[in-house]
């Protein structure tokens, strides 16, 4: 949403999406090795998802193995986007690590998009979350006030999407 309405201003953006470098990066021959390694053997993303939001020491290693190829991943993005004269890159990080996020520290600022509790779960399930994995992933990240704390903007997301684009459409205002 955000990329089509600075699309719709005449700016040149790129959205870098750091979930989809993670699973592109989570194919890759040697890293799957290195995961199964650690982790043993597993058939989806989703079943490795179980094993590591069983615990913060699960997932640390699970990051220690895959950060950083995104990280690599995300720089030569980074320079890509600026030998193309983008305007703006959005990076999408839904997995925000709190202030020590070495992702975030290349960000001209940090917005922390919020929403109740029920309704983030509610949203998760709809799109086929189960209850369990959703209390486990809440669990081991940030919680909301401190990725609050941590962001210059915030936007509450407790609209539907009409809603959602007027704030977004406020946002980008508010620097333009």
């Amino acid at each position: 949403m955000l990329e089509e309405e600075l699309t719709k201003l005449g700016r040149a953006v790129a959205i870098l999406d750091l979930d989809k470098i993670a699973t592109g990066i989570s194919k890759n021959a040697e890293i799957q090795k290195q995961i199964k390694a650690e982790f043993g053997e597993y058939e989806t993303r989703e079943d490795l998802a179980r094993i590591v939001f069983k615990s913060k020491d699960a997932l640390d290693k699970l990051n220690a193995i895959t950060h950083p190829y995104i990280y690599e991943q995300m720089l030569t993005n980074f320079n890509n986007y600026e030998e193309m004269g983008t305007d703006y890159v959005i990076v999408e990080e839904t997995a925000y690590q709190g202030e020590n996020d070495r992702f975030a520290r290349h960000a001209d600022f940090l917005v922390c998009v919020i929403c109740d509790e029920g309704l983030r779960q509610a949203r998760c399930i709809e799109k086929g979350m189960h209850l369990m994995d959703f209390a486990q992933r809440t669990t081991l990240q940030p919680s909301q006030m401190s990725m609050m704390a941590d962001a210059d903007i915030i936007i509450n997301n407790n609209n539907d999407a009409v809603g959602l684009r007027e704030k977004v459409i406020n946002f980008i205002n508010s620097f333009n």
